[in-house]
């Protein structure tokens, strides 16, 4: 029984720990969102007006996910490669099998390689190009808001929407989304692997798992809630900068730089005060996913080291040295996905919240619409403009110059 007391002794750690985080995600209460972040959309409504703009470049995204198949089969096949060149060396062998199993690592990296480069490229062509579009529509349809409607939406925040909204927006499609697809094919297909290679192992990094859920559940309120601090600080800045700098003859005529400076010193310490939560935040989920992740590895070299070298069968199954070195390569690939799905989670959920931002803006109705019979804007040929009113004669002058057709 004492052969196993070093699993007994990270048991106990780890229930502290869990024990520890569920007792503070009981004693913190979920905030109310503010008004700023607050969602009125369904994430399925958000996602299919989304796809309007992403339906042109359906075969761009679809030639992404025929690439995206070869780095997944490296992530899954290249510890097997390696588990079976460990498997060689341990005993008498020719560089025959060795070199054909190096060439065929090298193969499957290069090809992987060469796959992840093109859907890079393909997806940030593909990203801008529905950015851009999403902007144009904005940007046309803010033209159209009337002089009422312009006075009562700050212009800080029409800026925001039109930039760093659809930032965030951009990132989605350029990055999680991908990403995200991979990371869910990385994490199945890890695990059909070490299930075929030894099931006995794999139930042991399973056990695991249930932890895993645990802190992600757990760290997920506290990063939901640090997200939306920062992104509130961040537009509440960008909204006074904005408003203050196209005043800013104001503020000099009634002297206020120096209480100006005051108001925007406490912005920046609040958005410093949120960004430093959000650090705190993942300094503290990070270390706790990598500690589980140690613990499996851990685990592993002790029973599995002790099953190979007493040249014992372990639980049923004989253990190889290639097999030891393959699980270890599975068990970090099988953690670092899962280590980045919360994170993923969140910025997901952040670039919903900017999409719902700027469809809000496109679906706030003009006040003042033209009329269907009404006309177009003068012709202007060669710089010069000519307008021709009911019962007038033509008024000719320079268009662009801003002079008088009357001087």
């Amino acid at each position: 029984m004492h052969e196993y007391y070093p699993i007994l002794l990270v048991g106990v750690i780890i229930g502290v720990v869990s024990t520890v985080l569920i007792a503070a995600y009981a004693l913190v209460k979920e905030e109310q969102e503010s008004a700023d972040f607050e969602r009125g959309m369904k994430d399925g409504e958000i996602m299919s007006r989304l796809l309007v703009y992403a339906k042109p470049y359906w075969k761009h995204f679809l030639l992404v996910l025929f690439l995206l198949f070869f780095s997944v089969a490296y992530d899954i096949l290249s510890p097997l490669i390696v588990g079976n060149i460990e498997n060689l060396v341990a005993g008498d062998f020719t560089l025959r099998p060795l070199f054909s199993y190096v060439a065929v690592y090298g193969l499957i990296l290069i090809i992987s390689m060469i796959c992840t480069y093109f859907q890079a490229i393909i997806l940030q062509k593909v990203g801008q190009r529905i950015i851009s579009s999403m902007r144009e529509d904005l940007f046309t349809h803010i033209e159209a808001f009337s002089h009422a409607q312009m006075t009562e939406i700050p212009v800080g925040k029409l800026v925001t929407r039109v930039t760093n909204d659809t930032n965030a927006i951009s990132m989605m499609f350029t990055n999680l989304l991908v990403n995200l697809i991979k990371n869910i094919f990385v994490i199945l297909g890890v695990l059909a692997a070490m299930l075929f290679l030894n099931y006995e192992l794999t139930l042991m990094v399973l056990c695991f798992v249930p932890f895993i859920v645990l802190f992600t559940v757990i760290f997920r309120r506290f990063t939901r809630r640090a997200q939306r601090k920062v992104k509130d600080a961040t537009t509440d800045i960008n909204t006074w900068l904005s408003e203050n700098l196209s005043g800013i003859k104001v503020t000099q005529i009634f002297c206020r730089e120096e209480a100006k400076e005051q108001e925007f010193a406490q912005k920046s310490r609040a958005l410093g005060r949120a960004k430093g939560e959000q650090v705190f935040v993942f300094g503290i989920f990070r270390p706790m996913i990598y500690m589980l992740y140690i613990s499996s590895v851990l685990c592993l070299l002790y029973l599995g080291g002790k099953g190979y070298i007493k040249d014992t069968v372990f639980l049923g199954q004989v253990i190889e040295s290639g097999t030891i070195v393959s699980f270890y390569m599975y068990i970090s690939r099988f953690f670092e996905p899962i280590q980045t799905l919360a994170e993923q989670f969140n910025w997901f959920q952040s670039a919903f919240a900017s999409a719902e931002k700027v469809f809000s803006i496109l679906d706030l109705e003009p006040e003042m619409v033209d009329d269907k019979d009404a006309q177009e804007l003068p012709e202007i040929r060669g710089g010069r403009s000519s307008l021709r009113m009911s019962g007038s004669p033509i008024i000719r002058g320079n268009g662009c110059s801003g002079e008088s057709p009357f001087m």
